[in-house]
């Protein structure tokens, strides 16, 4: 009996395993990073915190804390990562979150401990795309918060003025805060199609303290598309770059890393097509097979390079591109300043957060915020080097690190 019991579960930890091999393989990006940088000597590895008589690990199943001995300053520091909840509607609620916070500062934090949290607070805060625009516009102004992400109407609030400028010759994108990677959004010129999500929705998207109250409606704000005028060899093209938080001695910093990761819709867009290859990029294996195909750039710093190539004005180009996404960055953590910390007054605990922004650029290479996404995805399609040495030089700035790769910009 107890060999057969034994067979079922490795069978149960082999599925588990294969199905997700990719979260084994690809958590391990911080650790990678640990390990190489000379400085740094790990003493100890925890994989799971128990939290309400659960065992919690970090994002994608990886380990939550680390201790380790620092030899530039001869200190040494705990760092907890951020917990998976595993449940979709917990990661994103603010109440859980609220309470894991409340939790630690009862439970972990101890004032003779240096701590470095990878998290500056609540998960919600530019990850919810809903969220922050109305954030950019109660602070702005529409002009702006539209300027910055694109014209934007909520729904249902915006009924009105969305149909006052309503037309059938473009195309708009009507989207929801809670799911990713593509799941959460439609492309259409239906103007019945429209009218229905406004008719039906019955929830105040400017009343929801979270994405996880936004799963309640199928959409909750539309968005004229923004037609594209940059191409790469006629498909749409887009960036995905990075924005840092650094809370360091109770000073908060804001950066934009200076590397990221280039995207190309599968298809070639065509301006009357309403599907999803041929109007927005993917986040896949299958992007990342089609760009080592075609062999375009994979990076940013690979596409300056590219563009220094083939383009003589590209200097200003790339000058413009960041000049307007540090003005837009810095709206941006302004407009949800209040709500970025949770750690206030913790002088032995230093915090910084990463978020993936989704960028469109026109032919001037001005561009766009459509979506800003808390840490990356795991995934195959994304190059394991950029992330160790975003790691490095995040911690070059908490001075965990004596060198830097590719720098961050200030703004």
């Amino acid at each position: 009996m107890y060999i057969y019991l034994f067979i079922i579960l490795i069978i149960i930890f082999i599925y588990y395993y294969l199905s997700n091999k990719e979260n084994f393989k690809y958590s391990e990006i911080f650790l990678n990073n640990l390990q190489l940088n000379e400085n740094i000597k790990i003493l100890k590895i925890q994989k799971s915190i128990n939290y309400n008589n659960k065992l919690i690990r970090s994002r994608v199943g990886s380990n939550i804390l680390y201790n380790i001995f620092n030899k530039l300053n001869g200190k040494y520091y705990t760092i907890i990562r951020y917990p998976d909840f595993i449940n979709e509607i917990k990661r994103h609620s603010f109440n859980n979150l609220h309470n894991y916070f409340k939790f630690l500062k009862k439970n972990i934090i101890k004032k003779n401990i240096n701590y470095i949290f990878d998290f500056t607070g609540y998960h919600g805060v530019f990850d919810n795309k809903v969220r922050l625009w109305i954030k950019l516009k109660n602070k702005y102004g529409r002009n702006t918060a539209n300027k910055i992400m694109g014209t934007t109407h909520l729904i249902p609030n915006d009924k009105t003025l969305f149909f006052k400028n309503f037309s059938n010759k473009s195309k708009y994108i009507m989207k929801n805060s809670f799911g990713g990677a593509r799941t959460g959004l439609t492309i259409t010129n239906d103007k019945n199609e429209i009218a229905n999500i406004f008719n039906t929705c019955k929830i105040d998207p400017e009343k929801c303290i979270d994405a996880a109250c936004h799963r309640k409606t199928k959409y909750n704000i539309i968005q004229n598309f923004i037609e594209p005028s940059f191409f790469v060899n006629g498909h749409k093209f887009g960036l995905r770059l990075f924005l840092i938080l650094i809370y360091k001695n109770n000073k908060l910093e804001s950066f934009i890393y200076k590397d990221g990761f280039c995207y190309y819709t599968l298809q070639k867009y065509q301006k009357n097509s309403m599907h999803l290859d041929k109007n927005i990029v993917p986040t896949t294996k299958r992007l990342n097979d089609f760009i080592i195909e075609n062999k375009l750039p994979y990076t940013y710093i690979e596409f300056a390079k590219y563009i220094k190539k083939i383009d003589k004005n590209y200097l200003k180009k790339f000058n413009n591109l960041e000049n307007i996404l540090k003005e837009y960055c810095k709206k941006i953590v302004e407009s949800n300043k209040d709500d970025i910390y949770e750690f206030y007054n913790n002088e032995n605990v230093n915090n910084f957060s990463i978020y993936a922004m989704d960028i469109d650029i026109d032919k001037d290479f001005k561009p766009s915020i459509f979506e800003s996404n808390y840490y990356f995805a795991y995934t195959k399609s994304l190059r394991k080097d950029v992330f160790i040495n975003m790691y490095n030089d995040i911690f070059y700035k908490l001075g965990l690190s004596n060198k830097e790769v590719n720098g961050m910009m200030y703004f």
